[in-house]
């Protein structure tokens, strides 16, 4: 059996951070939003971090033609290196060997 993770919006994010910053405490939000109580400091800690762009996904935040970049730089790379299979994963180059 297995649990898969929640998934919050970025507005109900932004309401459980303003109520936190706002004076409520983490621990009351998470009784009533059933979120642990370090979820929140997280999220807290990301809004304030940059407010506009907290809690939106890599693909939201990029622009399409960085993807368009990404993927001619794979290629490109998949062809120098012929033998070994890579996959690219947020960024960063996962080898893979053969098998």
């Amino acid at each position: 059996m297995s649990k898969e993770r929640k998934q919050f919006s970025r507005d109900f994010k932004i309401k459980v951070v303003l109520a936190y910053e706002s004076g409520v405490p983490a621990v009351e939000l998470s009784r009533q939003f059933e979120v642990h109580p370090n979820v929140i400091y997280n999220w807290a800690r990301e809004y304030r971090k940059d407010p506009d762009k907290a809690f939106t996904s890599s693909t939201q935040q990029g622009d399409p033609a960085d993807a368009d970049q990404r993927r001619i730089a794979f290629e490109k790379i998949w062809i120098c290196l012929g033998e070994k299979r890579i996959d690219v994963y947020m960024d960063k180059l996962v080898w893979i060997p053969f098998i």
